[in-house]
């Protein structure tokens, strides 16, 4: 992996301290099954906000009878959309060993409410791309990773941010893992009609400083190169962290496996839940039903995002 510079922020990397000897959703069925009023009304909030997120993590303790306690408390679980559903049915199921606990879509659209997720359309940094992966932690607790490329306002570094979410663990996505992988000194000398080398990653490219074909001067060179050096799946790879190396990178548990790799899907506009993305239901349902999806339920691209991010607020003229 190339030699990058770490990027000051706010966060911390996944916690280790967290003991797993009696998970929350055991002492929950405990209660249940004790006739806990009080466990009833959290049973009864849990499945609203996140219903199958809820029965799946109780039946990693309890099993079959995981149905039985929503049953009795007269809550019903409605079936996924039929597109989530058909996306998910083209999928291979992968066996990955021992089940493990599901990333919750309610704490998802917890943090993307509270803008402690990246998006595309922010008026203080311009996102170029972003990459989700899907980690299975069998026996202890699934999680996705996103990756974001990404320049700010103040500053003409091109910069690589994590977010994560579940692992147990609160997500945060400006973390001391970031990385610089051009600094002001590099792209203070972009110009239209040069061009520009990168050592990324896994590997180094060199592409020209000219105005997108499509954006043209809307953006300015910055965002222009770093469009230009995730074009295409190669681009990305050579860009992102590889699952091997995202483990060490961000203190992921050493036991996750990754399920699926995107590029491409229609990301929740500033301040909406994740939940109003079909494409991030169809990732959180993926990895609890550990399916290797490879394609999205609305097919959209990076650049629908740019597109989106365009019209709604305008260009990124200042890098």
């Amino acid at each position: 992996m190339a030699s990058t510079t770490p990027e000051p922020g706010l966060g911390s990397a996944v916690r280790t301290d967290i003991d797993h000897a009696r998970p929350p959703h055991r002492v929950l069925a405990d209660r249940l099954n004790a006739g806990d009023a009080r466990a009833a009304a959290a049973l009864a909030e849990l499945v609203a906000i996140d219903p199958r997120g809820t029965l799946a993590r109780l039946a990693a303790v309890v099993g079959d009878a995981a149905a039985d306690l929503l049953a009795r408390h007269d809550l019903v679980i409605a079936p996924l959309p039929e597109p989530v559903r058909a996306a998910l049915d083209a999928a291979p199921v992968v066996d990955l060993g021992p089940p493990s606990r599901p990333v919750s879509i309610g704490e998802l659209d917890e943090s993307f409410t509270e803008f402690e997720a990246p998006i595309f359309d922010n008026l203080n940094y311009f996102c170029a791309a972003m990459r989700l992966t899907g980690f299975v932690d069998p026996g202890g607790a699934d999680g996705l990773v996103v990756q974001v490329l990404w320049t700010g306002l103040g500053n003409g570094r091109i910069n690589l941010n994590f977010g994560w979410y579940g692992f147990d663990g609160s997500g945060d996505w400006l973390n001391p893992a970031s990385l610089v992988l051009a600094d002001e000194d590099q792209t203070d000398t972009y110009a239209y009609g040069g061009s520009a080398e990168l050592a990324l990653p896994n590997g180094t490219v060199t592409v020209a400083v000219a105005p997108h074909p499509e954006f043209g001067e809307r953006i300015g060179p910055v965002a222009a190169v770093m469009l230009a050096v995730t074009a295409d799946r190669d681009g990305c790879d050579r860009t992102f962290l590889t699952p091997d190396q995202l483990v060490p990178h961000l203190g992921l548990p050493a036991s996750a496996r990754p399920l699926f790799t995107l590029d491409h899907w229609q990301h929740p506009s500033a301040g909406a839940p994740a939940s109003a993305s079909s494409d991030l239901v169809l990732a959180v349902e993926a990895l609890r039903e550990r399916r290797a999806i490879t394609r999205t339920v609305t097919g959209a691209t990076r650049d629908d995002n740019i597109r989106a991010r365009l019209n709604h607020i305008g260009g990124y003229e200042g890098y």
